[in-house]
């Protein structure tokens, strides 16, 4: 894979991550109008959530540390892009892929909570989608700018 190639991907999901963050407003919101009770389980979730993506970046770094003791053949940039490529997308991964045991909208109870949280969920797919297409496309363009002979 060429080193641009791998560099704009990296730079993409990075970017996926950061334009999450624009949703934030809205959870913020709708955790506010939660009862109590409500809370509780919204805090348990977040919290089992987490603890996925804590695992996978937990994995993501063993298997870095064990790409770069074995990867003596790759380049310094490479090895660099792959071991980071490794830590942005395996936490994503392993969240994706991960058994839920609760969901949120097992516990609305109204339309406007159901509405609310599909548009929480809509909110976060599409920043990421964005996010990556946008670092991923951006990056692509600058460093063929830059290594156009």
């Amino acid at each position: 894979m060429k080193p641009s190639l791998l560099i704009s991907v990296n730079v993409g999901i990075l970017l996926s991550y950061i334009f999450t963050f624009y949703c934030h407003n809205q959870i913020k919101a709708y955790t506010q109008d939660l009862t109590e009770e409500l809370q509780i389980k919204y805090d348990n979730i977040k919290k089992e959530r987490m603890l996925h993506f804590n695992i996978g970046f937990i994995l993501a770094i063993v298997i870095s540390i064990v790409f770069f003791n074995m990867s003596t053949g790759f380049s310094t940039v490479d090895r660099t892009n792959i071991i980071i490529f490794i830590l942005l997308l395996l936490p994503m991964v392993v969240y994706k892929l991960v058994p839920k045991s609760d969901y949120m909208l097992n516990h609305s109870q109204t339309d406007q909570d159901y509405k609310d949280w599909f548009n929480i969920y809509s909110c976060m797919e599409n920043k990421s989608t964005y996010g990556f297409l946008c670092g991923f496309t951006i990056s692509m363009l600058l460093l063929n700018l830059l290594t156009v002979d």
